[in-house]
Order: C-alpha cells, then structure tokens, then sequence
C-alpha cells in the first residue's frame, strides 16, 4: 500500500506507462515479469477511496489523481495464478495541483 504525504492537496498516479496493456477509467493493467521469468498483470487503484480526476500529460499518459491522504495498492488484475517469484512493480507518483 502506498501512502504520501506533501504540502499539496493532491498526488497523481499511473503505473508502468512504458507498456500498458489496458488504460481504463480507474486506473490501468500492465504485466509484470518476475526474476523467474513468471508473469501477472497488476492494475492500481484506491484503498477505501476513489480517484477525483484524471489528466493526460504532455507524453500522452495518463494519470489519476487522489487527494493526499488517499492511500493506493497495487492489486492482481482479475483472478489469476500467481507462481512463487518476486515481481518487481512500477509506479510513477508526482505532487498535483490543479
């Protein structure tokens, strides 16, 4: 789980924008490779909250915004095996202000 913390009021998220599989309206899915070579799609979203917005930047990815104390995890895309591995996950945060 992530929590920020800063002196604005509000944080943007994304994940792994370098290859993203499906961008939704809540947050995105991508597929992560393990050091073993085994694989799962990951997506992001609040926990105990949604997202108030989002935005595309300059690069055209896009990004959901959360107030700064919404806390965000990093979850399984839908059901799927998971084989012991460890899975190195992306996500960017940058400081918002609208």
């Amino acid at each position: 789980m992530l929590l920020v913390s800063g002196s604005s009021k509000q944080y943007a998220v994304t994940g792994d924008y370098s290859k993203p599989e499906v961008v939704g309206n809540d947050s995105d899915v991508w597929t992560v490779t393990g050091k073993s070579g085994n694989t799962i799609k990951v997506t992001f979203g609040g926990v105990g909250c949604a997202n108030k917005g989002s935005l595309v930047d300059g690069a055209s990815h896009k990004w959901w915004v959360y107030d700064m104390a919404d806390k965000v995890a990093a979850k399984l895309s839908g059901s799927q095996t998971v084989k012991a591995d460890t899975y190195p996950v992306t996500l960017h945060i940058a400081e918002y202000q609208a």
